[in-house]
């Protein structure tokens, strides 16, 4: 055969694979349609195919440069309308953009501009000549793909009779991607309000910037296929571009999907776009899409090439599936789960299903995620295993074509205890439940991630299957449970992005996890804190669950075969007093009330019972339905510090000599950086009052200078400033101990995070407070017979320091001043101990207030370490701290956080973001970047 014939062929056959397989993506609802200027081009041209001048783009500048001379708000003699209509003349973009700069800054400037957009648009829609292209587009949007325009004209929404979807109404935009609106999205703004059109660089630079319009982007270049129709040099404006190389790069291992429909002879290319060609003309590209629509699905030709109808017996099939998946059977996990579990009492649970969070789960769309959090042992397995049977009943009940998957994570079995096990132990048990129809998409699925294995992508890949699954079913809605999510010891944040992501991928899926509240959980499901539901006892759940309390003595007493014995009333009601108190936060306070609490004798009062609350099972409960704390074992050293020698000893650097000549670069550019004198700034920790530099160090955290100052003044004017003593002019702490913790958040509120903020103050506060009492009273107490001096104590170690302490606390019980006669390490350790305060707060409050040499380590501060090669990639901050501190030398440690401080907020090289244009990074010198390696690159 010819060689350039077998080429033509191959072509041709890569072409039709691509269309089997966007017909596939449209049957599945997963094809998105994004349609530019050449949609508006086409349906709009004359009778000879000429198309209207005033929308091309640069016939649209042109026009609006012509409107501004005609209205006579600009003279053609104007220096800047001469460079605009210059600007005209570069083929290139920046040329055009530089001409839409001039003439959207004078539309602005003489508020012309939404009068402009009506003139050039407002008629448009009575100009369509040809609707071919409309009425397949139409077709296809009811055949279940979902349109997003570039355009500022409404033609589009007007044929197919659809909502208009702007970016400024976010609830809009929300619903529109879970599919709640039939509407179409205009990415670039629509004419009907003009300050959503993007026309200029500081337009694109707001849409670039834009969660609502970046969100919505990302999510279906992630989740959909997106095929672009009528887009050429539409791409390559700055949104666009920087958007395909976030695709590009997050599917640099995956096959590229999105496909960019061009002429024959076109020779454009985006990546990672594919190149989809319609025909020779334009005309070619109606007949293209419906093809498109017509066409055999892909799922009918699989099911016939494999012989598959609803007689035939997949029992062959599902089990190769099960094999290649490498999934375990949930089912036979729960069977394990519930053989190991004490039986689980009928009722015991049903305070949970009359919980406000849970029934707006159940009614509702939104939220489409709960979470259950509690602490070890509060029951969430079992809890779970209640909830999968009320769900069973629910659907079963109203008969609603739902149905549940369920995962059983397990930190100790390498089966159970990563993200991926996960996802194909739902994508198994919902396949289980709907073979028919599943089975020959997961085989194909299947098939598609075979090379995957082992690869950072399968997570990403098998989330991607589990929603297609969901949808293709024959089910209305799919309620995925997972159990002890926490339990994950691997791929769980990027897990939970794609969790918190899938709420906008469909509307048939609805999430129920349950897990300790763990941080990095928190952060991941931050966006439905409000959608959770805790464990810790409440006093309106607590009614709920004594009704079952005697239930499960009587079934314990009848397990061990014993007479009825005065004993299940003793259990239930310590069980039942237990509660009570830590529904009303008073745990072991509850005794303080009444009659002082009797000594504990295990033998004799105290009763055991597996219906504790709080503990072990074999823990004992007093009369009053306390458990006797246990005392736990110490850190040698808090956040896991090695005070005096490095986490990498036989990592070298930075050399003394390395850290002289990176603070010398700075040190030209920033000049020569010292310790302030000056004690009156708003710095976080440059204040003589060791408390106050804590305090004002944790309220400095994760916020910016002036929302950190409000805060600030916010408690000068809520508690005043104390009025004598040493620390006259300070903050009133006293004040802020006696506050409501409500009073105390509101006042600091505007500078962020202030309910943990706030909290983390008052039980400083608490804290030392009840440590400077304490060590007062054991001073008083502990006086030599003799000398009337104090005897030495040996909480407070040396004789001096607690003769220290004596002043500081006969001064002022809320001072911890008595740790400026600690060594850094001693001090360190002290403050890392108060809630809150970690070692970068410590650290800095040791080289700000107590002015000692001490390497705080803040995010600019780790950057600058990790890409200069001083630390290992994969450092903590708290081991760049730990390291650093034994590296650099003491003299340089204050200059070099400054320095380093500053740099990483002002060079926009090495800034933590990337918003810098490219063109301005070009002009930027950066002294050190001859000796960095960036993670990522710098364009």
């Amino acid at each position: 055969m010819d060689p350039p014939n077998e080429a033509v062929k191959e072509a041709a056959r890569r072409q039709e694979e691509i269309l089997a397989r966007l017909r596939n993506d449209l049957k599945n609802n997963r094809l998105a349609i994004i349609t530019g200027a050449g949609v508006t081009l086409n349906v709009t041209a004359d009778t000879s195919g000429k198309p209207l001048s005033r929308i091309t783009w640069t016939g649209l500048i042109r026009n609006g440069l012509d409107y501004l001379v005609s209205e006579g708000y600009v003279d053609t003699s104007n220096r800047r309308t001469k460079r605009a209509y210059e600007a005209l003349e570069d083929p290139e973009i920046d040329g055009l953009l530089d001409a839409a700069n001039i003439v959207s800054s004078q539309m602005k400037q003489h508020g012309q501009f939404p009068t402009w957009l009506e003139s050039v648009f407002g008629s448009l829609s009575q100009e369509t000549r040809h609707p071919d292209l409309l009425d397949i587009l139409n077709a296809l949007h009811e055949r279940g793909a979902t349109l997003l325009t570039t355009n500022y004209d409404d033609i589009l929404e007007k044929h197919c009779g659809l909502q208009c979807v702007g970016r400024s109404n976010q609830d809009d935009v929300s619903r529109f991607q879970r599919g709640d609106i039939d509407g179409v999205f205009h990415i670039h703004g629509s004419y009907h309000n003009a300050q959503e059109v993007i026309l200029d660089t500081t337009d694109y630079y707001e849409v670039k910037h834009s969660d609502v319009v970046q969100d919505v982007l990302k999510t279906f270049l992630q989740y959909r296929t997106i095929l672009f129709v009528g887009c050429g040099s539409g791409l390559q404006d700055p949104n666009f571009d920087v958007l395909l190389r976030w695709a590009s790069e997050r599917h640099k291992n995956l096959p590229h999907r999105h496909c960019l429909l061009i002429r024959d002879n076109d020779s454009v290319k985006y990546q990672p776009l594919v190149r989809v060609k319609y025909g020779p003309r334009h005309e070619d590209l109606v007949l293209y899409l419906k093809r498109l629509l017509d066409g055999q699905t892909e799922k009918q030709s699989l099911a016939a090439s494999v012989g598959l109808d609803s007689t035939r017996d997949q029992t062959p099939l599902y089990k190769q599936c099960l094999r290649d998946l490498r999934a375990t059977d949930p089912r036979i996990d729960k069977r394990r789960i519930e053989g190991s579990k004490d039986k689980l009492l009928q009722g015991s649970c049903s305070w949970l299903v009359r919980d406000a969070a849970f029934q707006s789960w159940w009614a509702h769309d939104d939220p489409h995620l709960l979470w259950i959090h509690g602490d070890p042992g509060k029951g969430k397995t079992m809890m779970m295993l209640s909830l999968y049977s009320e769900l069973s009943s629910r659907i079963k009940a109203t008969g609603s074509g739902a149905v549940v998957s369920y995962f059983f994570c397990q930190r100790t079995d390498p089966r159970l205890n990563h993200a991926v096990a996960v996802l194909r132990g739902l994508i198994f048990l919902l396949v289980a439940q709907d073979k028919q129809t599943l089975l020959p998409h997961l085989r194909e699925k299947l098939d598609e991630t075979e090379d995957l294995e082992g690869s950072s992508n399968l997570l990403y890949a098998l989330f991607q299957m589990l929603i297609d699954l969901s949808v293709e079913s024959r089910f209305s809605k799919v309620y995925l449970m997972i159990d002890a999510l926490d339990e994950c010891n691997t791929e769980l944040s990027p897990f939970l992005g794609e969790i918190a992501r899938s709420e906008s991928l469909s509307y048939k899926i609805k999430w129920l996890v349950t897990s300790r509240k763990e941080t990095i959980i928190s952060k991941g499901l931050s966006s439905y804190e409000r959608h959770c539901l805790t464990l810790e006892l409440k006093s309106t759940h607590v009614s709920s669950s004594k009704s079952t309390i005697g239930a499960k003595a009587a079934d314990l007493e009848q397990t061990k075969k014993r007479k009825r014995s005065p004993k299940r009333k003793k259990v239930a009601e310590a069980v039942t007093g237990r509660l009570d108190a830590l529904a009303n936060g008073l745990g072991k306070k509850a005794d303080k009330e009444g009659k002082p609490k009797e000594k504990h004798t295990p033998g004799k009062e105290a009763v055991k019972t597996t219906a504790a609350a709080h503990g072990n099972v074999d823990d004992p409960i007093d009369a009053t339905g306390n458990i006797p704390k246990k005392e736990r074992k110490q850190k040698a050293h808090a956040y896991g510090l090695t005070p005096g020698y490095s986490p990498f000893p036989n990592y070298p650097m930075p050399t003394p000599e390395a850290c002289e000549e990176v603070t010398r670069l700075l040190s030209e550019l920033y000049g020569e950086v010292g310790p302030l004198s000056s004690i009156d700034v708003t710095g976080c920790s440059e204040v003589p009052d060791l408390l106050g530099a804590i305090l004002r160090a944790l309220l400095r955290a994760s916020t910016t200078t002036s929302n950190f100052n409000m805060a600030l003044k916010g408690l000068q004017d809520t508690f005043g400033l104390r009025e004598s003593g040493k620390n006259k002019g300070s903050i009133n702490w006293e004040a802020v101990l006696q506050a409501d913790l409500l009073v105390v958040i509101e006042a600091i509120k505007s500078g962020g995070f202030a309910k943990v903020k706030g909290t983390n103050i008052k039980k400083i506060l608490d804290t030392v407070y009840k440590q400077n009492r304490e060590r007062r009273d054991t001073v008083t107490k502990e006086k030599d017979k003799e000398t009337g001096k104090p005897v030495d104590i040996a909480s407070a170690g040396r004789e001096v320091l607690l003769q220290k302490d004596t002043e500081i606390v006969d001064e002022n019980l809320l001072s911890m001043d008595y740790i400026l006669e600690m060594t850094t390490d001693e001090a360190m350790e002290e403050m890392t101990k108060l809630p809150g305060v970690g070692v970068e707060t410590a650290s800095r409050v040791i080289l700000f207030c107590m002015r000692r040499p001490s390497f705080a380590v803040d995010t600019h501060v780790w950057r600058h370490c990790k890409w200069l090669g001083w630390v290992p990639e994969k450092a903590t901050r708290d081991q760049t701290f730990s390291h650093c501190e034994v590296r650099v030398p003491d003299h340089l440690k204050y200059a070099l956080h400054q320095l380093f401080h500053r740099h990483g907020k002002t060079c926009g090289r090495c800034s933590a973001n990337n918003s810098v244009r490219i063109e301005e990074l070009e002009s930027i010198i950066c002294p050190i970047e001859h000796l960095v390696t960036r993670e990522r690159r710098r364009y």
